[in-house]
């Protein structure tokens, strides 16, 4: 490095062949050339001029070596110029997904149209005329978008985390305020008929000692992750503020992969409940 000015001739600072570009993108593994492969394979082919940020497989970020076998959809998250990432592109089979600030409208309002007509479709069982409503409807549209966004990010167009965290922000705080609406005036007339004890003592009954049951039958009996059981208990009481309040307590997104499922179970159980309730009046 001495002797090389002297062979070579004196550094020339030049500002336009030192602005390389760098940028982060992601690009996901969808090909042969890639899938089956080890991580330390693929970046003998093209590992320079770039730096692995991250690999993340179904949505979660996941620990990466070179002995880490690459899967369909797994997602890499890299920093390089451009013409490094088209390379390792090319080399994956991928696709490359550019951050933006901008949100998919479209995409957003046609999953909820599709999961509010899904929730109207009536569903014949035992003679009876049923429907998953809306939420439901919305919710198994919801599970649909993601699998298949964890497979191509591009799926639904840039969704930015800011726009979608006051989006969640926004439907829990309605849905609080819409309930307490909703409820408020049947709590006043029950206060003014002196029904005041029961209702407390029922509600402690429905509403503590099933997730407390859960709980301990979860953790102590089955011995189920923490995080997963807390989401779990949240779904089965239909409760997104208690998905929330475990997202928090955890500080991560396990609970939302069990909360779908048993918040189905449970508006199917109370549906049919309801209707046997009814049809023995």
């Amino acid at each position: 490095m001495v002797k090389a000015p002297q062979v070579v001739g004196p550094e020339v600072p030049d500002a336009v062949l030192r602005a390389v570009g760098l940028e982060t993108v992601e690009v996901v593994a969808q090909t042969e050339r890639s899938v089956g492969k080890r991580v330390g394979e693929l970046m003998r082919t093209v590992g320079h001029g770039f730096f692995l940020n991250a690999l993340f497989r179904g949505g979660a970020e996941i620990p990466h070596g070179p002995e880490t076998v690459v899967r369909r959809g797994d997602v890499f998250r890299i920093t390089g110029s451009q013409l490094r990432i088209h390379q390792l592109a090319e080399a994956l089979g991928g696709r490359v997904v550019r951050p933006s600030m901008a949100t998919d409208i479209v995409t957003l309002a046609l999953g909820l149209s599709v999961g509010a007509f899904l929730g109207t479709l009536p569903i014949p069982l035992f003679g009876l005329k049923l429907s998953l409503g809306s939420a439901v409807g919305l919710l198994l549209t919801g599970i649909v978008l993601s699998t298949l966004r964890t497979r191509d990010p591009r799926l639904g167009g840039p969704f930015p985390e800011p726009a979608r965290q006051l989006l969640e922000d926004l439907g829990l705080n309605v849905f609080i305020a819409v309930t307490a609406l909703n409820a408020g005036a049947g709590v006043i007339q029950s206060v003014r008929a002196g029904v005041l004890g029961p209702i407390a003592i029922g509600t402690l009954v429905a509403g503590l000692i099933p997730p407390v049951v859960g709980w301990v039958v979860g953790q102590y009996r089955y011995h189920m992750n923490a995080g997963l059981l807390e989401g779990a208990i949240a779904g089965a009481r239909c409760s997104s503020p208690g998905l929330r309040t475990a997202q928090e307590d955890t500080e991560s997104t396990v609970p939302a992969l069990s909360y779908p499922v048993t918040f189905a179970i449970s508006n199917i159980v109370v549906t049919l409940g309801c209707y046997l309730l009814a049809s023995l009046d």
